[in-house]
C-alpha cells in the first residue's frame, strides 16, 4: 500500500498497510502525522518506504530466488528455468565490487539488463546463444538531490564492505565544489571506502553543494576500472575554479585514504 496525501480541513489521509495518517490543513499542505495512536505536528512529511522486487510470478513458478526474494539469474539473466530469462527490478545483479549477487533497484541498470535478456533470448530462439551478451554487474550508483544538497553514492558503504567481509575502512574528508574566493563556492564532503593493505578503492560517496552528485561518477568509473587508492589520487582531472578547487575534492580524498591503507 502507499502512503496517504494531504487530505481537507482537519483530514486524515489513512496510510493502508503503514498504518499511518496525515492530517491535512490548507491544500498542499500538511498539519500532523498520526501514527501508532498518536498525533505528531509536521510540516514535512518524507516517506522512505523502500523497494521489493515484484517476483511473485518466479516464485509460484518455482524459480530460483536471491537476495530479498528477487528471481536468480546468471550473467546473460537466464533463470533457473533455464529458457526462461528475467531482468529489471524483479531480477538479481552481479555486484561488480563483491562479485556476489545482489538485489540493487535503479532505473539504468533495469534497462541495461532488459537489453541483454532481450538479446539473449532472440539468440536463444536463432540457434545462436552461443553470441549472446552478458550483463555487466551494477555498482549501484545513485545520485539525489534534496532542496540545496547534493548527495551521490556507489560500490559499497563501509557497512556493506565488512558484511563482506572485507578488511574496509572509510575516509571522509571536507572542501569546496569550486574555488573558495568564487561566487558559488560551497561545502562538500567525500567519503571514500577502502580495503586495508591493498588500498582497493570499495566504494565512495559525495554529498554537498552544486556539482557534488555527479562526481560520483568518476568513482564509479575508477570502481569499474579496478583503480586502487593510489591510482585515483593520480587521474588528471580538470580544473576552473567555477567547478572545483585546484586539488579536486575526490583527489584530496585518495590522498588521505592513502594514509590509513
Amino acid at each position: 500500500g502507499g502512503g496517504g496525501g494531504g487530505g481537507g480541513s482537519g483530514g486524515c489521509a489513512g496510510g493502508g498497510a503503514f498504518g499511518v495518517g496525515v492530517g491535512g490543513g490548507d491544500p498542499g499542505r500538511i498539519s500532523g502525522v498520526h501514527a501508532g495512536g498518536e498525533e505528531l505536528p509536521a510540516e514535512l512529511l518524507v516517506l522512505a518506504l523502500g523497494v521489493r522486487p515484484a517476483s511473485g510470478l518466479g516464485e509460484q513458478a518455482g524459480l530460483a530466488l536471491g537476495p530479498q526474494g528477487a528471481v536468480l539469474v546468471d550473467e546473460q539473466t537466464r533463470t533457473s528455468a533455464g529458457e526462461v530469462f528475467a531482468a529489471g527490478d524483479c531480477a538479481t545483479q552481479r555486484h561488480l565490487v563483491t562479485g556476489q549477487q545482489v538485489f540493487i533497484s535503479q532505473a539504468l541498470a533495469a534497462n541495461r539488463q532488459g537489453r541483454v535478456a532481450g538479446a539473449c533470448a532472440a539468440l536463444e530462439l536463432l540457434g545462436r546463444g552461443k553470441e549472446a551478451p552478458r550483463d555487466p554487474g551494477t555498482l549501484g550508483t545513485a545520485v539525489k538531490k534534496v532542496f540545496d544538497l547534493e548527495v551521490g553514492r556507489t560500490g559499497l558503504s563501509l557497512g556493506e564492505a565488512r558484511r563482506a567481509g572485507l578488511q574496509a575502512f572509510v575516509t571522509v574528508i571536507s572542501s569546496r565544489n569550486r574555488a573558495a574566493y568564487y561566487p558559488g563556492s560551497g561545502p562538500l564532503k567525500v567519503a571514500l571506502v577502502a580495503e586495508r593493505g591493498t588500498g582497493r578503492l570499495l566504494g565512495g560517496q559525495v554529498a554537498g553543494a552544486q556539482g557534488a552528485a555527479k562526481r560520483v561518477d568518476v568513482l564509479a568509473t575508477a570502481l569499474s576500472a579496478g583503480l586502487d587508492l593510489e591510482r585515483l589520487a593520480a587521474l588528471d582531472l580538470g580544473y576552473a575554479p567555477v567547478f572545483s578547487p585546484l586539488w579536486d575534492p575526490l583527489l584530496v580524498a585518495a590522498r588521505q585514504a592513502m594514509k590509513g591503507a
